[in-house]
């Protein structure tokens, strides 16, 4: 101002640069039951700027902004949550970090694991073991009832010796093995 006449400076251009940093999520543990305490820690890239934390825990949660790099958090059902951390310098832009956290949740690895365990051990036991049983169980065998057969011996010399009945096929051809005498003597039967 001159007196009260207003005298316009030259224009200055001023150039904003954005802060470039980074952030990561790091909770622990990864893996929880149901109501175990999980801590999430946010670690910047830069630790000279004053950068404010929210941490959104994907199960309808999240906190609200803070200075702090540090919170805790419970959840109540098992699931696989990507609970994320947002940072950033003042109202600038938004840098975020993602991590799934497991609640709950069995690993396939583990069910694999168990799984190949389950099946060696099945199968020592059916090697082991099984094969007899597997043998009494499915094998079908009909019992034949040769019913009221009378054998007559009329040789002297059968007489007084065991012998045994055999069905064989085709029906109607019978056999007689002796049971005792020197080796075994096959004949027909009338």
């Amino acid at each position: 101002m001159r007196g009260t006449t207003r005298i316009p400076s030259e224009s200055a251009v001023i150039v904003a640069k954005e802060i470039e940093f980074k952030v990561l999520l790091v909770p622990t543990p990864t893996r929880a039951k149901p109501l175990d305490e999980i801590a999430f820690t946010a670690k910047a890239s830069r630790s000279d700027l004053p950068l404010s934390y929210q941490f959104d825990f994907a199960d309808g949660t999240q906190s609200d902004w803070s200075p702090e790099p540090v919170t805790r958090h419970i959840y109540d059902r098992p699931g696989t949550y990507p609970a994320k951390v947002r940072a950033r310098v003042a109202q600038g832009r938004i840098v975020e970090s993602v991590v799934p956290v497991e609640v709950g949740i069995v690993p396939w690895t583990l069910w694999a694991a168990l799984g190949t365990g389950l099946a060696g051990l099945g199968g020592g036991a059916f090697i082991f073991h099984g094969w007899r049983q597997f043998l009494k169980w499915i094998r079908v065998v009909p019992k034949m009832d040769p019913g009221g057969q009378h054998l007559r011996i009329e040789s002297r010399e059968g007489w007084g010796d065991n012998c045994r009945l055999r069905l064989v096929k085709p029906p109607g051809e019978q056999r007689i093995v002796w049971a005792g005498g020197p080796g075994r003597q096959e004949g027909p039967h009338s």
